[in-house]
Protein backbone atom coordinates (compact mmCIF):
# COMPACT_ATOMS: atom_id res chain seq x y z
CA UNK A 1 0.00 0.00 0.00
CA UNK A 2 1.28 3.61 -0.88
CA UNK A 3 0.09 6.86 0.56
CA UNK A 4 -1.56 8.94 -2.39
CA UNK A 5 -1.29 12.74 -0.09
CA UNK A 6 1.65 13.46 1.79
CA UNK A 7 0.86 16.12 4.43
CA UNK A 8 4.12 17.37 7.03
CA UNK A 9 2.24 17.89 10.52
CA UNK A 10 4.99 20.58 10.68
CA UNK A 11 3.15 22.54 7.86
CA UNK A 12 -0.12 22.70 10.70
CA UNK A 13 1.96 24.02 13.15
CA UNK A 14 3.33 20.09 15.11
CA UNK A 15 6.59 19.93 15.80
CA UNK A 16 8.29 17.10 17.27
CA UNK A 17 9.77 18.44 20.67
CA UNK A 18 12.19 16.08 22.77
CA UNK A 19 11.39 15.33 26.25
CA UNK A 20 7.85 17.49 25.77
CA UNK A 21 4.57 15.28 26.16
CA UNK A 22 2.01 14.68 23.67
CA UNK A 23 -0.55 17.84 23.40
CA UNK A 24 -4.03 16.29 22.76
CA UNK A 25 -5.41 19.67 21.70
CA UNK A 26 -3.14 20.62 19.43
CA UNK A 27 -3.59 17.22 17.86
CA UNK A 28 -7.03 17.09 17.59
CA UNK A 29 -6.86 20.56 15.58
CA UNK A 30 -4.40 19.00 13.11
CA UNK A 31 -6.96 16.08 12.54
CA UNK A 32 -9.80 18.13 12.59
CA UNK A 33 -7.42 20.31 9.65
CA UNK A 34 -6.72 17.23 7.64
CA UNK A 35 -10.31 15.97 7.67
CA UNK A 36 -11.51 19.45 6.28
CA UNK A 37 -8.50 19.67 3.70
CA UNK A 38 -10.06 15.38 2.81
CA UNK A 39 -13.77 16.55 2.86
CA UNK A 40 -13.00 19.28 0.75
CA UNK A 41 -10.91 17.35 -2.04
CA UNK A 42 -13.82 14.38 -1.78
CA UNK A 43 -16.74 17.23 -2.81
CA UNK A 44 -14.32 18.83 -5.22
CA UNK A 45 -14.51 15.25 -7.12
CA UNK A 46 -11.23 13.99 -6.33
CA UNK A 47 -11.19 10.35 -7.60
CA UNK A 48 -8.93 9.35 -4.90
CA UNK A 49 -10.22 6.86 -2.23
CA UNK A 50 -10.26 8.72 1.06
CA UNK A 51 -11.26 6.78 4.21
CA UNK A 52 -12.21 9.49 6.76
CA UNK A 53 -12.61 8.07 10.76
CA UNK A 54 -11.66 8.74 13.88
Amino acid sequence: MAPTVHRPLSDDGMHKRLGEDFDESQAQKVLDGLLTRLGSEISKGDDRRVRLGR
